[in-house]
């Protein structure tokens, strides 16, 4: 199997994060990180420093490792594609368009998953709460996820308040899927499922983080729904291509599982 190493670098600043839309080439059109491959002779970190200046434009970047993505082809693994993962502890100057990327700063509530690669939705919420990653994906020949694992290794960052937690998983849930709320509560480090519905009837941002797309682990939706109560939550879930019978949705069909592990060591 051949192996390629590359490298991805993101910025993170407490509820913002730094992504780049890919203007040409390998990617285009989709928002991402910072990075490429490596030149002869040059180390990762080393890699990561240089991809993110010249398509950046940032100077000084101090950059901690953050794990290993590793991405197989299609065609039974037989290109392994190695990304080392930095986190961006700091940068001097702003971030300017380049020829190659045009840098934007979003909200965590507005990651713009639906125009990223796909794997990001399964990785990318544990580093926004603080973890490093370790993860595999096998791909399909039209890109989409046929198999992950993904561990989530050391500590979240417990300045992340509960609220924030939830809406960074919850804004990952794909168009026309679920979570349950003890899913949520696993993902996010909330205390229980309890704790999830509470904080999605306090959303205050529902066109962003799409509190509809959880449901309980019997697949019933929420009486009291707070955006038009049960008629609500079944509209949008029916809008997005979901079947809702008596109030109930069939979790086979389209409950999303995220296989996420937590490893403290």
């Amino acid at each position: 199997m051949q192996q390629r190493i590359v490298t991805l670098a993101l910025w993170q600043q407490e509820n913002r994060l730094l992504l780049a839309m890919k203007k040409r080439g390998f990617g285009q059109g989709l928002w991402n990180g910072f990075g490429g491959k490596l030149q002869p002779g040059e180390t990762a970190a080393a890699a990561a420093e240089r991809e993110m200046a010249e398509e950046s434009g940032l100077a000084n970047i101090q950059l901690q490792p953050a794990g290993q993505l590793n991405f197989f082809t299609p065609g039974g693994e037989d290109l392994h594609i190695i990304c080392q993962l930095f986190r961006i502890a700091g940068a001097a100057g702003e971030p300017t368009e380049t020829v190659e990327m045009r840098p934007a700063w979003f909200t965590l509530s507005i990651i713009p998953y639906d125009l990223m690669w796909p794997d990001d939705r399964y990785w990318l919420p544990q580093f926004l709460l603080g973890y490093n990653i370790e993860a595999s994906f096998w791909f399909g020949k039209d890109n989409t996820v046929l198999r992950h694992e993904v561990t989530a290794c050391g500590s979240s960052n417990t300045a992340i308040l509960p609220a924030e937690r939830l809406a960074i998983v919850v804004r990952a849930i794909p168009l026309g899927r679920v979570l349950t709320y003890g899913q949520v509560a696993a993902l996010a480090g909330i205390a229980s499922p309890r704790q999830v519905g509470s904080l999605l009837h306090a959303n205050s941002q529902p066109e962003n983080v799409a509190c509809h797309r959880v449901v309980n682990a019997a697949g019933q939706l929420a009486q009291q729904f707070a955006f038009g109560g049960l008629s609500g939550q079944t509209q949008r879930l029916t809008a997005e291509g979901a079947d809702v019978r008596g109030g109930r949705i069939d979790l086979t069909t389209v409950q999303w599982c995220p296989k996420v592990e937590h490893d403290a060591g």
